[in-house]
């Protein structure tokens, strides 16, 4: 698949696997917007990616997935730099602790409660054609 010039909105792209994801994205000559809580961490990608690659690489919008407002607002910007092409979600909270050896206790936290709100609708909009997208269990319906 050519990525060139099409646009991906990556959650959680501030740092760790969304970083990663990111800069990928962006080496293989794709557009991204990094939607995070970091915004110290998310412009500082932004403005590295723009120096090595020039504008309109890569955008950065404050973003808290569990709320729909914030989710228009990185879609917004994703439309407004070309064909929002893909969503990769690596958003998420966990702790800082070593699991090796150990074993796995659930901890609840701010993710699984949000996601125990609205666990069917993740991410919507509507495209430039009129259909609305839904993101839901991991499935795009129109």
């Amino acid at each position: 698949m050519d990525i060139a010039g099409k646009v991906f909105i990556v959650t959680g792209g501030a740092s760790g696997l969304g970083e990663g994801t990111a800069r990928m994205l962006v080496a293989n000559g794709a557009k991204v917007v990094i939607a995070d809580m970091q915004a110290d961490k998310g412009e500082a990608i932004v403005s590295e990616l723009t120096k090595e690659l020039g504008e309109g690489v890569a955008a950065f919008v404050k973003c808290d997935v569990s709320q729909e407002a914030d989710g228009q607002a990185v879609v917004a910007k994703a439309v407004s730099m070309g064909k929002l092409m893909g969503l990769v979600n690596c958003a998420g909270i966990a702790p800082a602790e070593k699991n090796r050896g150990q074993k796995r206790r659930a901890q609840p936290g701010r993710v699984q409660q949000n996601h125990h709100r609205q666990p069917d609708r993740q991410l919507q909009h509507d495209s430039p054609g009129g259909r609305r997208h839904v993101q839901e269990r991991g499935r795009s319906h129109r």
